[in-house]
């Protein structure tokens, strides 16, 4: 028991994708599978709540352009239901506005379309290992925002 435990702190994690295309959401979960992660695959936002309702997630690869809804939006929810679990958005190329409000709401990162499959992967890993951490310091008095400088304190 003590080794799966050890090998599963080396990197393991769920993983859920959430992206309407069939052909690319299958390329995600391969590549999350090939980390050693559990991929979970939702073709757009209800199934990914029924995802997030029913597994426990360390990561979310939201895409923020979907058929039955707006990641964006989603991604607000998923702050509000899933807290602590970090969520990747990913955007096509020229989504500036899209990804500045991404970053806003609480994303972890972003990604753009076509993915870079070094950076996707760095990505993915930071991800979990925040989530690793987080889960090793237990619940803190102060959500995470509440520690970045409001909007036009930046230095």
């Amino acid at each position: 028991a003590r080794a799966g435990r050890a090998g599963r702190a080396r990197m393991k994690g769920a993983v859920l994708i959430v992206e309407d295309e069939v052909g690319l959401r299958q390329g995600l979960c391969d590549v999350a599978k090939a980390m050693g992660c559990e991929a979970h695959a939702a073709a757009g936002i209800s199934e990914a709540r029924a995802v997030v309702a029913a597994q426990a997630i360390d990561c979310v690869l939201l895409d923020i352009r979907l058929r039955d809804g707006d990641g964006l939006d989603y991604l607000v929810e998923l702050r509000a239901t899933a807290r602590g679990v970090p969520v990747i958005v990913a955007t096509a190329y020229g989504d500036s506005e899209r990804t500045i409000r991404a970053m806003r709401d609480g994303a972890f990162d972003y990604l753009t379309k076509p993915f870079d499959l070094g950076i996707l992967r760095a990505t993915i890993e930071r991800a979990l290992n925040q989530r690793a951490l987080a889960r090793e310091a237990g619940p803190t008095l102060d959500p995470p925002e509440a520690l970045l400088p409001a909007a036009g304190q930046v230095r």
